[in-house]
């Protein structure tokens, strides 16, 4: 899944370190400096924003309010130095999915951002070639047929369809599909992912589910 997200950024080295870290982490990165470039990158096709609040030709609150009346599924992240609770609750009031003020870890900038992105499409169907998932019904096909999953199995197995073709470190699965950090010898997450793979099938037109050294695990289509 190509997840096409807007970065608001003035600030070029920031706009630049941010850019290669979501890049590293599987999203592409439209990059504007100002409202004026923002609002000519919302032409095209984008799945999430992310806005700073000091702008040079205004602040990110006003091109909130546009992106709210042009724009008003687009999810939005407000991302400044400013973490005032005045200027949370103003985002918030006027429309932002999330909050997050500088300085941050990446790690919780992409939890925030696939947390985001998961509300903001309760009702959609992941696919691939053979699996189909309906997130509404917590529900998992494969050619059609129901897998008896559990709900930590659905959350991996959506997850890693969500990022294909990324690899998603075995942190990030942690986190966000079985809701815990992950512990220095814990390895609840290849147990659960041994069992999807028996699950799954371990033909040669089966799906696969493949470790990457220091990366985690990849979502596979058969050949």
């Amino acid at each position: 899944m190509n997840v096409q997200l807007l970065l608001v950024e003035d600030d070029p080295d920031m706009a630049d370190l941010l850019s290669q870290l979501l890049e590293f982490e599987g999203f592409t990165v439209t990059h504007a400096a100002s409202i004026a470039a923002a609002k000519k990158a919302l032409a095209q096709p984008l799945q999430l924003a992310l806005l700073d609040v000091g702008l040079p030709d205004g602040n990110g609150f006003d091109l909130l309010r546009d992106i709210r009346e042009h724009h008003p599924k687009l999810p939005v992240i407000m991302l400044t130095a400013r973490g005032e609770a005045m200027d949370r609750v103003l985002g918030l009031e006027l429309g932002a999915d999330d909050y997050l003020p500088k300085p941050f870890e990446t790690r919780e900038l992409t939890a925030r951002i696939r947390a985001v992105l998961r509300r903001a499409s309760p009702e959609e169907i992941q696919t691939d070639s053979v699996v189909s998932i309906d997130t509404r019904r917590r529900e998992a096909r494969l050619r059609d047929q129901v897998l008896d999953l559990t709900g930590a199995e659905f959350d991996l197995l959506t997850l890693l369809i969500q990022h294909t073709p990324e690899p998603v470190s075995k942190d990030d699965l942690s986190e966000q599909a079985l809701g815990k950090p992950l512990g220095p010898f814990d390895r609840a997450v290849d147990v659960h992912i041994s069992r999807l793979r028996k699950k799954l099938g371990e033909g040669d037109e089966s799906p696969k589910i493949v470790a990457i050294r220091n990366r985690g695990y990849q979502w596979l289509e058969p050949a």
